[in-house]
């Protein structure tokens, strides 16, 4: 029984008819022989019949080595015969199928080939794609236990394997070779010594002295940081460029007479452009390392004011450092004025619901000073004199002494 592909082309079998009498092979038939017809059956479909007149008609086979023809057939010998069955016969969509036929006086001897999704005619993976097309001990093939013998051989391979075919990112392969090609660039004496190696680059001179060591430190300090050279995600450079970017200029006290409420300094910008900035004084006698907002400021002499309570503690003197943070804070003064001037929105909770400051202080200034009263019932307007804002329920409309909202 031979295993045959799901959805193979072009696939010639071979099938054997004997004589129905005495059973010895029948030699002379042809694609023509009396009621000769060949059929399949593939599992859970109806049997298709090939006979010479049929659509799919039989026909002579000029040779054994004849390429594909469906419904080819020739006698091979010894009651042999080649039938090419049409593709269909082994589609996808059937476990298996069923060779057969009849002949006027013969017997053709039936097949069952199973239709498989591998392909047994595929000396290396059986035609399984998920599986590395080469051989065992071929490059890119699966190791097996017959290959490798010991721990020792499995080391072996691995160490012995060409590094030529590892250039895949990432991998401990192209890390490998990276490491080599960076090392190769280094000048070793014959003791192979690193140190020795240093010397032929002269870093050994900048690193063996105090000098050299200030110089390092200082091109690493004095290293101009941007977003173009420092963004790795939590690296030093990158925390210190956002440090610096939060802090936005540093100034200076210019004022020979600076107060606690303002002074002049040694900016230039256009006026108001630091408002409600903070300003931290980097040194000073009591006012170093505070923070206040910046209330007002003007181009003219760089002048700022504090408004009290964000006033300084100390006053300033002149020639103190500070610095000017990008924080928007609103200075106390500048918080009360707003809430304290700004014309409250007419609004009244409903009865029950607890109110907002707003809708209270509007309830409360209604019913002080605009409403009415008929019987038992009292009546609190809204600002304009006339529309309802909440109506109340006295206990007695000549002396109550209780009062309840209705509305």
């Amino acid at each position: 029984m031979t295993d045959v592909k799901k959805g193979t082309t072009n696939y010639s079998t071979v099938v054997r008819i004997i004589d129905s009498g005495d059973g010895t092979p029948e030699t002379g038939i042809t694609s023509t022989t009396a009621g000769l017809a060949v059929r399949y059956h593939r599992d859970l479909s109806a049997a298709v019949t090939l006979t010479s007149t049929t659509a799919i008609a039989l026909s002579t086979l000029s040779s054994a080595t004849s390429a594909h023809t469906d419904g080819g057939f020739l006698h091979l010998g010894d009651g042999y015969c080649r039938v090419d069955f049409p593709d269909a016969t082994y589609a996808t969509g059937s476990d298996q199928v069923f060779l057969g036929g009849t002949a006027t006086g013969m017997i053709m001897i039936g097949r069952e080939i199973p239709l498989v999704n591998f392909d047994p005619n595929d000396p290396v993976r059986l035609g399984l794609t998920a599986l590395p097309n080469a051989t065992s001990t071929a490059a890119g093939g699966i190791i097996l236990k017959s290959d490798v013998t010991t721990d020792a051989a499995l080391v072996d391979l691995i160490y012995d394997e060409n590094k030529s075919g590892h250039t895949t990112a990432d991998t401990y392969g192209k890390l490998i070779q990276d490491v080599e090609t960076t090392t190769d660039q280094f000048v070793f004496t014959t003791a192979n010594e690193v140190d020795a190696s240093l010397s032929a680059t002269g870093l050994d001179l900048i690193a063996s002295t105090a000098t050299g060591m200030i110089e390092i430190a200082k091109a690493i300090w004095d290293r101009v940081i941007s977003m173009a050279n420092h963004n790795i995600g939590q690296s030093a450079g990158k925390i210190l460029r956002q440090s610096g970017d939060i802090a936005q200029i540093d100034g200076a006290v210019s004022d020979a007479s600076p107060a606690v409420g303002g002074f002049d300094t040694n900016l230039t910008d256009v006026d108001t452009y630091w408002e409600d900035a903070v300003l931290v004084f980097s040194n000073g006698a009591a006012n170093a390392g505070l923070g206040k907002p910046i209330s007002t400021f003007l181009n003219t002499n760089g002048a700022m004011t504090f408004a009290t309570p964000d006033d300084w503690p100390v006053v300033p003197v002149n020639g103190d450092d500070f610095t000017i943070y990008a924080n928007h804070v609103h200075p106390i003064a500048q918080i009360a004025t707003g809430v304290n001037a700004t014309q409250l929105i007419e609004s009244y909770a409903a009865d029950g619901v607890a109110p907002t400051l707003t809708q209270a202080v509007m309830l409360i200034q209604q019913q002080l000073g605009d409403f009415s009263i008929s019987g038992t019932t009292l009546t609190v307007k809204k600002v304009d004199g006339s529309s309802t804002a909440a109506t109340f329920t006295l206990d007695d409309s000549a002396n109550p002494t209780s009062i309840t909202r209705t509305t």
